[in-house]
């Protein structure tokens, strides 16, 4: 394994171990703000979702193209800057008056909403960076993204007395997020746009964000769909017991390694056979590499759940329980996704959009009817598992051809 390699593994671990170790230290402290620390990054994550109508897939067709032509990727190149620049500014206003009247404090809500736009930039250029294979780029922003942020936090935390984590940490994030955006700006040599930025070039790429978010709402529906199935249920427990909604968020972003690990060390070497065969899915299922990948994430997650359970004092009872099911649950999802890596290359939207909406349906039915007689942790763990399960069958019906579903209108598109 060559140095590049060994830098982008260590970058993901540590962006997968950065947040959550915040939220656990938060919930040590039990001071009332690790509910706040896990509604920020649920928010943050549901921001991602809301706003991801691939709008540099235009860019990236051009970029990547066989014959690239540099005028047209050129221009296409603009386009996609001067989308961006007019959704960070719809998303600081959206998402700071809403917070505003969520918290009742101006202070929060701004800080809240830099380090929610700010997420979503660097989403959008971390994905082209992975597509030009600048892994080593990748991983220097993930580094300063993720875990400077906690690093220089917890330093100051425990050395200047009297300050909140929370305050601490939004601080820092805000600010080592403008440095990379400054990083950015420089790197796609965009200064043009912002030093000629006045009110009305602000208000016409604004307008191009609404027209372009309108034009591909289709894509929007089915990526904030799927980008939810795990979100949903973070919702879904905040509303049922806001006292263990820290918890289960900590979880749940730990057993989420099991997703990474299948998409590092199995989908990132088979990837391109997936686009080339539309059943290559169903051979993972005979593959003892996928199994050996997900059943080794899965026991570690378990493992590291367990440990985390037993030293935290809100949930005293199933710890091992708990501790299982959450990283099964991520489990059923991370085995369903080489049969959405096929159906995304091979199927319409309608057939990625499906398994989400009737996985809704049935969570909601599921929650209803446990709420209606008594629910527990474990109860609603169980439900979420099961349903799971149907999602990915109704995946392998779909890849089988046994389960057709015809073109439909997605707001208002084909």
């Amino acid at each position: 394994m060559n140095r590049n390699k060994i830098i982008f593994l260590s970058s993901r671990v540590f962006g997968i171990v950065a947040r959550p170790l915040m939220l656990y230290l938060a919930i040590s402290m039990d001071n009332g703000q690790s509910e706040i620390f896990a509604l920020l990054f649920t928010l943050s994550a549901s921001v991602m979702q809301l706003v991801s109508f691939e709008p540099h897939l235009d860019y990236y067709k051009e970029y990547f193209s066989n014959q690239p032509r540099k005028r047209k990727i050129l221009r296409e190149y603009l386009h996609f800057i001067k989308i961006c620049l007019g959704m960070v500014a719809t998303l600081l206003v959206v998402s700071a008056s809403f917070l505003w009247w969520y918290f009742d404090s101006f202070l929060i809500s701004i800080a809240f909403s830099f380090f929610i736009v700010i997420d979503k930039i660097l989403d959008e250029f971390q994905r082209f960076n992975l597509f030009d294979k600048k892994f080593t780029q990748w991983s220097f922003i993930v580094f300063i993204q993720y875990f400077l942020p906690v690093f220089i936090s917890l330093l100051t935390f425990y050395y200047i007395s009297g300050v909140e984590l929370l305050t601490i940490y939004l601080s820092v994030s805000v600010c080592t997020g403008i440095l990379l955006c400054i990083f950015i700006f420089k790197k796609l040599n965009i200064n043009k746009f912002i030093d000629g930025m006045n009110l009305s070039k602000l208000i016409r790429f604004i307008s191009l964000f609404f027209k372009v978010f309108i034009n591909r709402f289709n894509f929007l529906i089915v990526s904030f769909t799927a980008g939810h199935v795990i979100l949903s249920t973070r919702y879904i427990v905040m509303l049922l017991d806001d006292t263990i909604f820290p918890v289960y968020v900590m979880l749940l972003m730990v057993s989420n390694s099991i997703v990474v690990v299948v998409d590092v060390f199995y989908m990132s070497f088979v990837r391109s056979e997936y686009v080339k065969n539309q059943y290559r899915a169903l051979k993972a299922l005979k593959e003892v590499k996928f199994w050996l990948i997900t059943a080794s994430a899965l026991c570690l997650a378990i493992i590291v759940n367990y440990l985390i359970l037993t030293n935290d004092n809100k949930i005293d009872e199933s710890i091992l329980y708990i501790s299982i099911m959450v990283p099964v649950f991520i489990f059923f999802y991370a085995f369903s996704i080489p049969f959405y890596e096929n159906i995304y290359w091979h199927k319409n939207l309608c057939c990625r959009v499906f398994p989400d909406i009737a996985y809704y349906g049935l969570l909601f039915l599921g929650i209803s009817i446990i709420i209606y007689f008594g629910y527990s942790l474990p109860l609603i763990l169980a439900l979420f598992i099961l349903i799971m399960i149907l999602r990915s069958f109704l995946h392998f019906l779909i890849i089988k051809d046994i389960l057709i579903i015809k073109k439909c209108r997605l707001g208002g598109l084909v």
